[in-house]
């Protein structure tokens, strides 16, 4: 039968505009509703969202969890009925209301897991300049449960104690003007007392290295707040104890085309002692025991930028343990080298480096340092690894700049990678591996900004 004989047996017009059979409405009305069924999401009991294409079988359906507008980043801690999901909500820049008080522009949803994918929001924070990053830490107690806020672009640090147990805090009970925006800060144990309940932080625009010893503590007090002189240009930096003596630093300075070593002296101050030449504009890096070394060291893996030769390189420094550091090997890139993602996963610590502008993720193993180059569809913006398919080696989960899908790398153990896919109806970013529960194997968790919501997948495996 032909779509002009449906309409009318005498010619091409239709008969009235009516169609002959009605069980052939029926019909059309059978397939309209499995269409619309087919690409709309459906709703089930729990009012959580089923997922979309996939061509990834280790993960069950999505479930969404509502949180702030526009949720741009989170901090996790613990794991199944004691995980505690931090998730900063960037609203707008800062406006003046009528009365002259600061329209909120941030809010900090906190959410706690029952073990089986399910969470329950403890409360929100309210902040008046957006938050950037979040932290959590144990700094009044053994429990992990407080958090310190990092405001970015406004020069504002805040802690938060006992904001993981509810009614969540809606006033900070420290805070700090850092006197020019923040460029990285990292909670670290800078005294050697009370673990990681310590904030080293820069800021650029003030040539200014400083240390919060102890967040609990009033940073009004004598040797609270700590900083260092001399140090303009610097920018990203490594925190770690290279030579036994407690924590130090490795500072990138894109200005004087190499890394700096600042000693630490235990009290929150750090002392210049050497600088690396690695040639050419170090904008990103990060340190892990890349197996060069001995057990336990801390080794530098440095993207450098705009080289003299029209192309991008990663150097990778060998820790000595005595603050000086051995060249292992360059790697280049044709352009748009980024950021290197220290990978912490099945007993050894690999790293990743992402290509910006050319669709690639190069994954570099222990030890040997042999890379194994993986293609993306979309230009990668993050990467995050785990076994999260139970056969005992790493897998890569690589956020991209197309938004709406997560390439999932399986890998083989030899460095080898199968690539699968998880796609979204919208975007999606921020993704986490965690063990929310029931089962042990990871599970990922997700952003989606323009929905104002985490999403939550389950390992089937």
């Amino acid at each position: 039968m032909t779509l002009r004989r449906c309409f009318s047996s005498t010619g091409d017009r239709p008969a009235r505009g009516r169609l002959r059979s009605p069980s052939l409405w029926a019909l059309l009305l059978a397939v309209l509703a499995a269409v619309i069924v087919a690409c709309a999401p459906t709703e089930g009991d729990d009012g959580l969202f089923d997922p979309v294409a996939t061509t990834n079988d280790d993960f069950q359906p999505v479930r969404y969890v509502p949180v702030g507008n526009n949720p741009v980043s989170m901090a996790i801690t613990g794991v199944g009925s004691d995980l505690l999901v931090a998730v900063v909500n960037n609203l707008a820049e800062p406006a003046l209301l009528p009365d002259g008080s600061l329209n909120p522009s941030g809010t900090v949803t906190i959410l706690q897991g029952d073990g089986a994918g399910g969470f329950t929001e403890l409360g929100s924070i309210v902040t008046d300049v957006f938050p950037s990053q979040a932290f959590w830490a144990a700094l009044n107690g053994a429990i992990v449960d407080d958090l310190v806020l990092i405001h970015g672009g406004s020069q504002i640090i805040s802690v938060y104690l006992d904001a993981g147990t509810a009614p969540v805090p809606t006033a900070p009970t420290w805070s700090v003007l850092t006197g020019g925006a923040i460029a990285q800060a990292s909670l670290v144990d800078v005294d050697g007392v009370g673990g990681a309940n310590d904030l080293v932080f820069t800021v650029p625009a003030g040539s200014n290295l400083s240390a919060w010893v102890d967040l609990n503590a009033d940073p009004s007090l004598a040797g609270v707040l700590v900083s260092s002189a001399d140090v303009a240009g610097l920018s990203r930096f490594v925190a770690a104890d290279f030579n036994g003596g407690g924590l130090d630093l490795a500072i990138a300075y894109p200005g004087g085309d190499d890394v700096r070593i600042f000693s630490g002296d235990g009290t929150g101050a750090f002392t210049f002692n050497n600088a690396i030449d690695v040639v050419d504009n170090p904008a990103f890096i990060s340190g892990g025991d890349f197996g060069l070394g001995g057990a336990g060291s801390t080794d530098l893996a440095v993207t450098l930028t705009t080289s003299e030769d029209g192309t991008d390189d990663v150097r990778v420094l060998q820790d000595n343990g005595d603050l000086t550091f051995t060249l292992a090997t360059t790697r280049t890139v044709l352009e748009g080298a980024g950021r290197t993602f220290p990978l912490d996963v099945v007993g050894t610590q690999d790293f990743a480096l992402v290509h910006r502008r050319e669709k690639a993720v190069t994954f570099f193993r222990n030890g040997t340092l042999a890379s194994t180059r993986l293609t993306t569809t979309r230009d990668p913006f993050d990467v995050v690894a785990g076994d999260v398919s139970s056969d005992g080696n790493v897998d890569l989960i690589v956020g991209e700049s197309d938004d709406r899908a997560l390439g999932v790398f399986l890998g083989d153990g030899t460095g080898g990678f199968t690539r699968t896919q998880i796609g979204f109806l919208h975007q999606v970013v921020s993704p986490r591996l965690v063990d929310v529960g029931p089962a042990t194997p990871l599970d990922l968790l997700l952003l989606q900004p323009n929905e104002d919501r985490l999403g939550v997948l389950l390992n089937a495996n």
